[in-house]
């Protein structure tokens, strides 16, 4: 090792056989560990989810922090080195310290996590109606894009319920909105509810009156700044959201997008686990993403969606009709 990092580190740990030697290919991550600090530099890394635990330096530890997502030997070695450069040339040493903590039982395997994810053995969904819930601030033209965008892809459903929960701070912003509501309503023949803030406020007080025990804590998750409304609170739309749709399927909609399923530009291949929050694609032009519009499969809160929406995992599997996962479908799972 050079100079400038220290890599003397010691393990303990039930002794086993040691694994086979890792396949190149094969995805692995160190498991979730509480770190307990020792003397001397050194730091006590103990599974959450198991006995295993080792000894190693701080230096240590804090490499396999950067190893906490699903990728191949090589590619945990590049990811170190270009983290810690002062490892850039010692790719062995990373593969050492790998293989170790490997054998003391702290690395996930990808292809084992897959396999012991099966398919529910009978499961049949049970047909439950939604709630859809737009959120609109302030933004009249965009809610009414969004509007006429569900009223060409979406088929309602009288079972279905439909909000526009509107957290706008000018007046006349929010008497727009309660007329886009009504025209809306009259044209598709259904009932677009808006709960704006009268409406919001007098639910609030009735359910304070009714639990005055938590009044605290419903102003916090549901009231606007009492010394100042104008304010913008955007996690009470969605707190409001929670609770208009207790007991059914809820779906937030914000008021910037349009309403249709585009496919993909570069469609994926079989199912796959993320810890990222969303992905994104870019186009040149309005001509090259309406190109891969389908009217057919233009809602996107008709079938797989909303039949999946709530199940368990292992139900999601069987609606798929998927056996067997493989190990690349958690390569992105943090």
């Amino acid at each position: 090792m050079n100079d400038k990092v220290s890599h003397n580190y010691s393990f303990s740990y039930n002794l086993t056989p040691a694994p086979a030697a890792e396949k190149e290919d094969e995805l692995i991550a160190f498991d979730d560990c509480l770190e307990f600090p020792l003397p001397g530099q050194r730091v006590l890394i103990r599974s959450k989810h198991s006995d295993k635990q080792a000894i190693v330096t701080q230096d240590v530890a804090y490499s396999l922090r950067l190893r906490q997502t699903f990728r191949s030997l090589p590619e945990h070695i590049l990811h170190v080195a270009q983290h810690i450069p002062e490892l850039a040339e010692e790719p062995q040493d990373i593969r050492q310290v790998l293989q170790s903590i490997r054998q003391a039982g702290l690395m996930l395997s990808a292809r084992d996590k897959a396999q012991s994810l099966r398919p529910a053995a009978e499961f049949q969904p049970v047909a439950q109606s939604l709630c859809f819930c737009i959120l609109t601030c302030d933004r009249s033209a965009s809610l009414s894009r969004l509007l006429d965008s569900m009223a060409t892809t979406h088929s309602f459903d009288a079972n279905n319920r439909y909000y526009v929960i509107d957290d706008s701070r000018e007046q006349r912003n929010r008497e727009h909105n309660r007329q886009l509501c009504r025209k809306f309503s009259a044209a598709q023949n259904l009932d677009l509810k808006y709960f704006g803030t009268e409406a919001q406020d007098q639910l609030l007080m009735q359910l304070k009156t009714t639990l005055p025990e938590h009044a605290k804590g419903l102003d916090f998750l549901l009231g606007r700044y009492p010394d100042d409304p104008t304010i913008a609170s955007y996690g009470r739309s969605r707190n409001w959201g929670l609770l208009l749709g207790a007991g059914r399927k809820l779906l937030l909609i914000d008021d910037d997008i349009l309403f249709q399923r585009v496919e993909p530009p570069q469609p994926g291949v079989g199912i796959n686990f993320s810890s990222q929050s969303r992905g994104a694609a870019f186009f040149r032009s309005d001509d090259e993403w309406r190109a891969l519009y389908n009217t057919d499969t233009a809602d996107p809160s008709a079938n797989a969606l909303t039949t999946v929406l709530g199940t368990s995992l292992e139900e999601s599997l069987q609606l798929f009709a998927i056996d067997a996962l493989s190990q690349n479908a958690l390569r992105d799972l943090l």
